[in-house]
Formats: C-alpha cells, sequence, structure tokens
C-alpha cells in the first residue's frame, strides 16, 4: 500500500467535522465557491475521454427515490469509463475513471436475482454490452498498461481482483495478473474499509468476494479532497456509500463533476425536470436534489454531497442544469417510451489525447 503525494484539499475540512447535517450543508454552501475559484485558477488538464461499457436497467424507486410515480418500473443508465489525461510535475498521466466490466458485475447478488427469471435469448433486450475496456482504449490510442492511475466513485458491483491482480502467496508470482499492471489505485479510506467488512444491508450491491486476496502493492488510500494535476481532482462525496468520491474535472467546457450519487440532470435540477411527478414531488418536499437510493444508510449526507457537487459543477451548456455528470446516467430506452431525462449529457471530449 502507498502513501499519497497530491495536493490536499482543505476548503471543506471545517464541513466535514459538523456532526449536524444541517450545519455541513450550510459550510458546504459557504466553502464551494471558494475551492471552485482556486481550483479553475489551477488550471485545465490536457484531454478528456469517455465511452460506454454498458446500457443496464435500474429500478426507477431507487434511481428516483420515490420522487416518480409513472408506469415505468426501471429505468435505464449508461455506465461511461472516463479518460482523463493531465500533467503532474511536467508528465503527462493517464487516469482511468470508473471502468465497468459487465460481466464482472453481473456476478453481484442484485443482477444474479434481476436476471434469473429472464429467458437467455430475452437478455439482449434487457442490457446493451458495448466493446471490451481494453478494446475501447485501443481505439483511444492507449494500452491497459498506458494508465497510471485507476479510481471508481464507489465499489457497488466491481470486482478489483482481474484489475489489480492477486498473488499466489508463493514469492513474487501472479495467480491473476493484474489487467492494469501500472496503474495505482485510488480509493477514499472509508469506502476501501466498509467494502471489506460488508453490512447485510448492503451486501446485495457488491460482487461476493471482489477485494478477496487482492494486491494491495499498487494500492493508494487516501482521506479528504485531493488534487492530482492542473484540472483534475478527487472529492468526498459520502452518502451513495461511506466513502462515495467524486470526479472533479477543469475543462473547455467547464468544471464538471463525475459520480453515482444521482442518476441524471433530473436528479440534480429537479425543479427543471420535464418529468412531471420528480418536479413536482422534488418541489413539494423541499428537495434541492434527488437521490440515487439503492442504499439509504446515509442518506442526509448523501443530499449534501449532491448540493456540493452542484455547486462545484456549475451550470452546463444548457443553464436550466448542473454540469454534473453521472457516471451511470439516465438515458433513453426502446423498453420505456415517453420516459426519458430533460437532457442527456452525453460523452465528454476535451483537447486531444496525447503520446507519452
Amino acid at each position: 500500500m502507498n502513501k499519497h503525494h497530491f495536493k490536499q484539499l482543505t476548503a471543506f475540512d471545517e464541513s466535514r467535522r459538523e456532526t449536524l447535517p444541517a450545519n455541513e450543508l450550510e459550510k458546504i454552501r459557504r466553502a464551494a465557491p471558494k475551492l471552485r475559484a482556486e481550483f479553475i485558477a489551477s488550471g485545465m488538464l490536457v484531454a478528456v475521454r469517455q465511452f460506454s461499457c454498458s446500457v443496464t436497467p435500474y429500478p426507477t424507486v431507487y434511481g428516483f427515490h420515490a420522487a416518480y410515480d409513472g408506469v415505468h418500473p426501471f429505468l435505464w443508465f449508461n455506465n461511461r469509463a472516463t479518460v482523463v489525461q493531465f500533467e503532474e510535475n511536467g508528465k503527462l498521466k493517464n487516469l482511468l475513471f470508473n471502468p465497468i466490466f459487465p460481466d464482472l458485475s453481473m456476478q453481484a447478488p442484485f443482477y444474479v436475482n434481476l436476471t434469473k427469471n429472464v429467458p437467455q435469448f430475452m437478455q439482449g433486450f434487457l442490457a446493451k454490452l458495448n466493446a471490451p475496456v481494453a478494446e475501447q482504449l485501443k481505439e483511444l490510442g492507449l494500452t491497459p498498461e498506458d494508465i497510471d492511475y485507476l479510481s471508481y466513485d464507489h465499489l457497488h458491483v466491481q470486482d478489483l481482483r482481474p484489475l489489480m491482480g492477486v498473488r499466489n502467496g508463493k514469492g513474487d508470482a501472479w495467480a491473476t495478473k493484474p489487467l492494469f499492471p501500472n496503474a495505482k489505485f485510488i480509493f477514499p479510506q472509508a469506502e476501501w474499509e466498509h467494502t471489506m467488512a460488508l453490512h447485510p444491508s448492503v451486501s446485495e450491491w457488491y460482487v461476493p468476494n471482489g477485494l478477496a486476496n487482492v494486491s494491495t502493492e499498487n494500492l493508494i488510500l487516501y482521506e479528504g479532497d485531493i488534487q492530482l494535476g492542473a484540472g483534475v481532482a478527487l472529492i468526498a462525496t459520502p452518502g451513495h456509500t461511506a466513502g462515495n468520491h467524486s470526479l472533479y474535472l477543469n475543462t473547455a467546457q467547464g468544471t464538471m463533476t463525475f459520480s453515482e450519487n444521482g442518476v441524471g440532470v433530473d436528479a440534480y435540477s429537479p425543479e427543471n425536470s420535464k418529468i412531471n411527478s420528480v418536479r413536482q414531488k422534488a418541489k413539494d418536499r423541499g428537495w434541492e436534489v434527488v437521490l440515487n437510493a439503492n442504499t439509504l444508510d446515509y442518506r442526509l449526507w448523501q443530499y449534501n454531497s449532491m448540493v456540493k457537487e452542484k455547486l462545484l459543477s456549475g451550470p452546463a451548456v444548457n443553464p436550466d442544469y448542473t454540469n454534473h455528470h453521472s457516471t451511470s446516467e439516465f438515458t433513453p430506452w426502446f423498453a420505456t417510451p415517453g420516459f426519458k431525462p430533460s437532457l442527456v449529457h452525453g460523452d465528454v471530449v476535451h483537447g486531444r489525447l496525447q503520446s507519452k
């Protein structure tokens, strides 16, 4: 396990010390504009590319936390990976954020139970599985060996053993070779610890033994908020999980955050949602955000984190919506006619990926 050398960002330290969520929220509101201004002043990253790993179903009652009362029991979301290229001490670095491997994620009990009664011939209608991560990296001119850093906003439905590797316990030989042999894996301390000691109430969202015997020689655990380089930071946004964190970027399209705290623009700007019940119920309840609520262990902190993301992101190109990009974004799907997001951000493209 490695100690990190990244710049520690301290703007939210005071809010994190609050034990009352209402007080934390007010301190977040005060601190976010300062951090955003300093982050913009630090410069822009080199390039960003995104690609879709899969499109999968998700219960609407989770996606919109009881703010949807329509006829569709499921929404579909687009699970995107993000490649970020930036300079660290004058050297080009590549960060891969949220690469989804559907064959691994489908081992989580939630998806096992969801699909076990679906005939095999119908499963192609249930989800869209895109080209493997390594193939899509190749299309961008990259290989898994080119990835310097890798992280997920949280560890639901992830199996890190093929990514980080497993030693066989006999010297340095690999029992499972790591797909990303040169990458440092960066996670908040709380996310790693809670995933290693799962509570039964959330275990259906985790691949069984997904961290078992995984090699930790390239693992970096951190606390708080850190800046990896100009225009790239990881911001603590706990709530969806205990150690949820968000990717924060400064691009030509403005500042933007990335996480699965909410499923799309309707969750972050419900007052402007074109989905009538989401807009009206959020208004009736005084909600300025609508949680992605499959786990509600830290519901109040998740709300605060989504407000933090809104304030750090700022407005999208369409100012009615926030420039937060959900890592699993609610997307139109043929099985849900008439049920679609108010706006789809789509893939982020910034700059030009360079060779090291």
